[in-house]
């Protein structure tokens, strides 16, 4: 469920985020799906991250993360999928998940 306070353009990302069935987790909830937040450089924009059983950031490139790396990848695709399906623009991915900026109104 998106967090309510999230401010409106992040309200819209995890908007698009669970309309296309992605679980969009709040700062306080461990689990898998995304989380929604302020860009760091521009908070206007929002930043999303890829949670794995409650982890964030991309697994080590070791045999054992295999599987947690691998949703890691999917969630981030989706995520960017959804979002530039929707006129967002991304516009950087890093190691933490992704930044996106939302079409104009």
């Amino acid at each position: 469920m998106p967090t309510p306070a999230l401010p409106d353009a992040h309200a819209r990302a995890a908007a698009v985020l669970t309309a296309a069935g992605l679980t969009v987790l709040d700062t306080n909830t461990n689990g898998t799906g995304v989380r929604v937040q302020a860009a760091p450089y521009d908070p206007d924009h929002s930043f999303v991250v890829p949670v794995i059983n409650g982890r964030e950031n991309y697994p080590p490139l070791l045999p054992e993360y295999n599987n947690r790396r691998s949703a890691w990848v999917r969630l981030m695709q989706a995520a960017r999928n959804a979002l530039t399906g929707a006129g967002w623009e991304r516009l950087y991915e890093t190691d933490s998940g992704g930044e996106f900026r939302p079409p104009a109104e």
